[in-house]
């Protein structure tokens, strides 16, 4: 599959993922477990981070160049990446998503696979909550688990 890139509109059939961290790194992948607070953010000021896993389908770039930054935030926070609840972005049908490319002299990290969903109605707790629960109920009715990519380690040169 060749590398996919993203465009400057996210697409209806475009796989946009909100990233998953758990205290327990043996956390079961698992659409059924998915916490409705993965979707709630008390930075009511901020849009709603997520980042878009490929076009129809997650791709395999995305998803590899994805992990190892997902894998240091979840680090930074005391926490383990798990992977993404994910969804085609025509399942959100009332929420706006934009693209919003990370650089690394801007934010200090390389994603130009983020985006983000507009809360301009959501700024006040009440309001964050329910669209917490509408994404959650979405996201659970139409999505799917995105597993992480990591490389495996290399065996040792030496000879055990």
């Amino acid at each position: 599959m060749a590398r996919w890139i993203p465009l400057d509109v996210v697409k209806p059939a475009e796989v946009i993922g909100r990233r998953i961290f758990e205290k327990d790194p043996a956390a079961p992948l698992d659409i059924h477990l998915v916490n409705p607070n993965h979707f709630y953010d008390t930075r009511f000021e901020e849009d709603l981070s997520l980042d878009r896993l490929g076009e129809g389908q997650p791709h395999k770039s995305a998803i590899r160049h994805l992990t190892p930054a997902c894998d240091n935030a979840a680090a930074e926070q005391s926490m383990h990446f798990v992977g993404w609840v994910a969804a085609q972005r025509k399942h959100l049908k009332f929420e706006d998503v934009r693209p919003d490319p990370l650089t690394l002299e801007r934010d200090g990290v390389e994603n130009p696979f983020h985006a983000l969903l507009d809360r301009a109605n959501a700024r006040e707790k009440v309001q964050a909550w329910r669209l917490s629960r509408s994404l959650f109920m979405a996201f659970k009715e139409h999505g799917q688990m995105v597993s992480p990519m990591r490389r495996k380690p290399e065996a040792s040169a030496e000879p055990g």
